[in-house]
């Protein structure tokens, strides 16, 4: 357990590094109320930053399709607040989105074992592409790893 606690905080400090706002990535868990990411935040420390080491490594941008994902459009994304689908010119900002963002657990959970490929055309980059957990674990380990050089 104490290593699953040094290996999050230790992403997340190299994540931090990157500007993530994991309050942001952390609101639509908390069904956008501030005050409860607050008290969990401050209740639960580790599991806050884990969970939000999960949210955030669920993706990641790319110019070129990865073989064999499910391939959709942003426009598949639906907010769950408003029931609309995201417009086709959203601009992912991995800083402050995650996997608890719109409804992407309900589409991963439809796709368990292939990566979601999403595409992104009012982006800086084509797609974003949805881990499959296997690999967001395997990222996990890879910074783990470059963290013992």
């Amino acid at each position: 357990m104490k290593r699953i606690i040094l290996t999050a905080a230790l992403l997340l400090g190299a994540l931090g590094l990157k500007a993530q706002d994991c309050d942001a990535i952390m609101l639509p868990y908390f069904h956008n109320d501030k005050a409860q990411v607050d008290n969990y935040k401050a209740v639960a420390p580790e599991k806050y930053k884990l969970r939000c080491l999960f949210g955030r490594s669920a993706f990641y941008e790319t110019d070129v399709a990865p073989e064999n994902a499910v391939m959709m459009s942003i426009g598949d994304v639906v907010d769950p607040v408003t029931s609309k689908p995201l417009p086709k010119n959203f601009k992912v900002n991995l800083d402050v989105m995650g996997f608890y963002h719109y409804n992407f657990r309900a589409l991963r959970a439809a796709h368990a074992d292939r990566q979601i490929c999403f595409s992104t055309p009012g982006s800086t980059h084509r797609y974003l592409v949805m881990r499959t957990h296997e690999e967001m674990q395997e990222e996990i380990a890879e910074f783990e790893k470059s963290m013992t050089k």
